[in-house]
């Protein structure tokens, strides 16, 4: 059975009308995907991460996440690019790339707001 037009129109004004009022564009009760939805914010999983590595640039130890993007028909044509996220010591970046990997290999999306190739922001975004 299909809903009639007026209906259907009511209904997107509704959902249309929430969106716009609320300032975090956030539905009540919806915690997933995330209200932080910026221009320099990738959401990203497994399927895209390739690698995860632990490395020292200039002096400061960083984690590097291997991203591959690339078109859906052939897998060999992708573009696969580095971003890195600067932590502490040795002992806490070792602890945040197993996380990081736990979190991934779990289905989970991460939030990473980026600053050209750097992450500035991590986040774990957990299910719905």
């Amino acid at each position: 059975m299909q809903p009639s037009p007026m209906k259907a129109s009511l209904a997107t004004a509704f959902l249309l009308s929430i969106l716009l009022i609320d300032p975090g564009n956030e539905i009540a009760g919806a915690p997933y995907p995330p209200g932080i939805s910026e221009f320099d914010l990738r959401i990203t999983n497994r399927r895209f991460v390739s690698h995860i590595l632990f490395e020292v640039i200039g002096n400061q130890n960083a984690i590097t996440i291997l991203l591959t993007h690339g078109p859906n028909y052939n897998a060999f044509k992708d573009v696969p690019h580095s971003i890195h996220f600067f932590c502490g010591d040795s002992t806490q970046c070792l602890q945040l790339s197993y996380r990081i990997d736990r979190h991934l290999r779990s289905g989970y999306n991460l939030g990473l707001q980026l600053q050209g190739s750097r992450i500035t922001r991590l986040e774990f975004l957990g299910p719905q």
